[in-house]
């Protein structure tokens, strides 16, 4: 499969982190597929496993589920239809059109605006490019939703317009929300937030720039940024990039010619790598164990022996270190460890 149509489909793994902290029942969840598999009139439910005990593979639904579609449609944005076929509900922001005669909790067809050409606020059927995502049950109505019928009301983001029933492509129906702890640039009172749900208690979140992280006169890592040289035995770095491996990638505007290259993928990945290690000789590149994923691109700077040593999730079948199916139709993403070397000792003369 080429990366364009890669890149435009739902993945048919998803996997979710364990919090270990806190009980997880695999039963509660074996019965809320059994209770949707009876919605969508289906006998079978999408297979479940742990690939890691604190990591869940939740593969598609069966590709033959079909609903009678409806004939009220409602229009999202393509962010927004992307999102309900990774498993999200739909909020007011992301709404473009909506019928005037739709009644509170009745079923609606939801179709993605593929090419941005929907007015918002739309009351009749949209004639564009769209694409069907799923079917929900319609939570609020135009008045809700919309000011004078065009702009957004501007309604609680913690409550959703549509509750998403099924996804067209098969994905997750719903979202399993399952916190884990990660590093994000996300505001400090926000992350402190999300550590103290998770009822952890060894990490301390601070919001900081991070080109200003060091300082010489730093006298120590308790009071908090900017830190001393050597302050740390390992740094996870959750780098800013452009997000294309979370598919799908319905609005993306990538043509054939740059997805034959991979000029984007390449640069934010292999390329980081050999620009880390001519930037900063300090740094050696080790193996990103478990490696699971494939190698490093190919002719991107990096060594067959470098390419082993980090690993890739996407569409590429690289004889060089085959990866399984489960890892190749996962959402798109790149992961390499670096170590410092340590400075040499000065040698004392006498």
């Amino acid at each position: 499969m080429d990366l364009q149509s890669w890149l435009s489909k739902a993945p048919k793994y998803t996997t979710f982190r364990i919090n270990k902290l806190k009980h997880f029942d695999s039963n509660t969840l074996k019965n809320f597929l059994v209770a949707q598999s009876k919605e969508l009139n289906s006998q079978q439910i999408p297979k479940y496993y742990f690939i890691r005990p604190d990591c869940l593979v939740l593969e598609q639904w069966p590709e033959d589920i079909a609903l009678e579609q409806t004939g009220m449609e409602v229009v999202v944005d393509a962010l927004c239809a992307a999102a309900v076929l990774r498993g999200a509900h739909v909020f007011a922001p992301g709404i473009l059109g909506l019928p005037a005669n739709c009644q509170l909790d009745e079923r609606v067809a939801i179709y993605g605006d593929l090419e941005g050409h929907c007015k918002r606020g739309l009351k009749v059927k949209y004639e564009g490019k769209k694409l069907f995502v799923g079917t929900g049950y319609l939570k609020k109505l135009r008045y809700d939703l919309f000011d004078n019928g065009v702009q957004p009301r501007g309604s609680s983001p913690s409550e959703p317009a549509l509750d998403s029933m099924w996804v067209g492509s098969g994905g997750p129906t719903k979202q399993i929300y399952l916190r884990h702890v990660c590093f994000s640039g996300e505001q400090d009172h926000t992350f402190s937030r999300n550590v103290s749900r998770s009822r952890v208690t060894c990490v301390n979140a601070f919001a900081f720039d991070s080109t200003k992280l060091y300082s010489a006169e730093s006298s120590g890592i308790n009071s908090g940024p900017p830190f001393p040289i050597n302050s740390f035995d390992k740094v996870l770095l959750d780098a800013p990039c452009s997000g294309l491996g979370q598919r799908p990638q319905l609005h993306n505007k990538m043509t054939p010619k740059m997805i034959h290259t991979c000029t984007v993928t390449d640069e934010e990945n292999e390329g980081m790598v050999v620009w880390a290690l001519d930037k900063f000789p300090c740094l050696r590149l080790i193996p990103a164990e478990p490696l699971l994923g494939g190698p490093g691109l190919a002719d991107k700077g990096l060594s067959d022996e470098q390419r082993l040593m980090v690993q890739r999730f996407g569409p590429t079948i690289d004889s060089l270190r085959p990866s399984e199916e489960i890892y190749r139709d996962s959402i798109g993403f790149f992961i390499a460890a670096f170590t410092k070397i340590p400075a040499p000792l000065a040698t004392l003369t006498h």
